[in-house]
C-alpha cells in the first residue's frame, strides 16, 4: 500500500507542475497579451476651467422696431466704418403707403406699355413686367413679408425704369414724369418709417447677443462674485439686435478657487475655448487674488471673430494630444511592432506625442490603422 501511494504522489507531482505552469502561462497572457489593439485618442494634459469672454464692442438692441431687414452679411463679418448693416422699419409703419406704392407701381407699368413701348417686341421687358406682376399680386394677398415684398418690388421696377429710359425717350413725356414722381413721393413718405444703421467704426460683426453682454468690459473692474455669477448666469438670446466688435484683442476672465503657483503673470498658455480642437496663444496679464480665490484675466491677440458666438466658456489650459495610442509594453526604442499583408512581422518608427505609465500616444502614420494590430 505504501508503494503504491507513493508511486501516485510521484506521478501527480508533475502534473500539478504541469498545470501550475499552463495557469501562470494563462495569466501571462491575460495580462500581458502578445497582441493588442491599435486606437485612436485625445489626451488633455492641464487644467478644465470656465470663464467669461471680455471684447471692446457694442450691442444694437432692435427690439423696438416691428421689422428689421440685415444686408447680406454672415457672423463674424469684417466691416467698413459707415458700412451698412440693416434697415429697421418702426412700429406702426404705413401699410397704406405701401398700398398706393403698389398701385402707383402698377400704374407706371401700365402706362409705360401703353403710350411708351408699344409697337416693340420687347422680351426684356415682358421678364421684368411678369416679375412684377407676381410681387404686386403677393402684395395684395398675403399677410407677412410686406417689407421683404416691397423690397423686392422696388428693386424689379428701378431695373425696369433704368432700362426703358436708357432704350426708350421717355424724357418728354410729363403724364410719365408726373407717375415718377408720385413714385418718388411715396418712397420719401415711407422713410420716415425707417432706419438705416451703419457701421460707426471699423470691427467685427456679430448676430448672437444675450442680456448679460455689456456688463463686463476689457480694464473695467470686477470682483470674483461678479465673474462667478456671469458665469453661471443662464443665457437669454436677444431676438433681434447685432453687436460690432472694434478691437483685436479680447480677453477672458477665469474665476479660480486657488492658485498655488500653477499660473504665473506675463507667462503664455495655450487655451483651448469651447468646442475647439486648436488653442490660442494667451498672455496671462493678471491675477485678481481675494479671500475666496482670484480672477485670472488672460489676454487674446487674435481671432475674436472666430468665438463671437460665446459669452461664458468651457476652457481647457494645458497640453491637448491627438494621434494613435497603444498601451506601453508594445512599444520599445520608439517603435512598434505590426505585421505586413503577407503576415510578416515588422518593426514600425513613431513620433512619439505623449505617454504616461499606461499609454503611449503617436502621431498617425500611413503603416499603422485604427483598429490594427500590434505586437510585443
Amino acid at each position: 500500500m505504501r508503494t503504491t501511494f507513493r508511486h501516485r504522489r510521484i506521478r501527480i507531482i508533475p502534473v500539478s507542475i504541469a498545470t501550475l505552469l499552463l495557469i501562470g502561462v494563462i495569466l501571462l497572457l491575460i495580462l500581458f497579451p502578445y497582441s493588442g489593439s491599435i486606437r485612436y485618442d485625445i489626451v488633455y494634459n492641464g487644467e478644465r476651467l470656465t470663464g467669461v469672454i471680455l471684447r471692446t464692442e457694442h450691442i444694437v438692441d432692435l427690439s423696438s422696431y416691428e421689422k428689421v431687414l440685415f444686408e447680406n452679411m454672415v457672423d463674424g463679418q469684417r466691416l467698413e466704418q459707415g458700412e451698412k448693416i440693416v434697415t429697421a422699419y418702426k412700429k406702426g409703419y404705413l401699410k397704406t403707403s405701401l398700398d398706393k406704392l403698389r398701385e402707383t407701381e402698377k400704374n407706371i407699368v401700365a402706362y409705360q406699355n401703353q403710350s411708351v413701348i408699344t409697337g416693340y417686341d420687347d422680351r426684356k421687358i415682358v421678364m421684368y413686367d411678369f416679375d412684377i406682376e407676381v410681387l404686386i399680386r403677393r402684395m395684395s394677398e398675403e399677410t407677412e413679408g410686406y417689407i421683404t415684398l416691397y423690397h423686392d418690388l422696388c428693386r424689379v421696377m428701378a431695373e425696369r425704369e433704368s432700362y426703358i429710359r436708357a432704350t426708350y425717350n421717355t424724357e418728354s413725356n410729363t403724364y410719365l414724369q408726373g407717375l415718377y414722381q408720385d413714385e418718388v413721393s411715396l418712397l420719401e413718405s415711407l422713410r420716415v418709417w425707417r432706419d438705416e444703421l451703419a457701421a460707426t467704426e471699423e470691427g467685427y460683426l456679430g448676430f448672437y447677443c444675450n442680456q448679460s453682454e455689456g456688463e463686463l468690459s476689457p480694464g473695467a473692474d470686477m470682483t470674483l462674485q461678479q465673474v462667478k455669477e456671469l458665469v453661471k448666469r443662464e443665457k437669454k438670446p436677444m431676438q433681434n439686435a447685432f453687436k460690432v466688435v472694434t478691437e483685436e484683442a479680447w480677453y477672458i476672465a477665469v474665476p479660480v478657487d486657488r492658485v498655488d503657483g500653477r499660473f504665473t503673470v506675463e507667462e503664455h498658455y495655450p487655451l483651448y475655448i469651447g468646442n475647439a480642437d486648436t488653442y490660442e496663444p494667451a498672455r496671462l496679464v493678471s491675477v485678481q487674488t481675494e479671500k475666496r480665490g482670484a480672477i485670472l484675466l488672460f489676454r487674446l491677440e487674435d481671432n475674436v471673430e472666430k468665438y463671437l458666438d460665446l459669452f461664458s466658456t468651457d476652457l481647457f489650459v494645458g497640453q491637448r494630444v491627438e494621434g494613435f495610442s497603444v498601451p506601453n509594453r508594445y512599444v520599445k526604442n520608439d517603435s512598434i511592432k505590426i505585421k505586413d499583408d503577407s503576415g510578416e512581422e515588422q518593426n514600425i518608427p513613431i513620433q512619439i506625442l505623449y505617454h504616461d505609465k499606461d499609454r503611449t500616444v503617436f502621431a498617425p502614420n500611413d503603416a499603422c490603422r485604427v483598429g490594427g494590430k500590434v505586437y510585443r
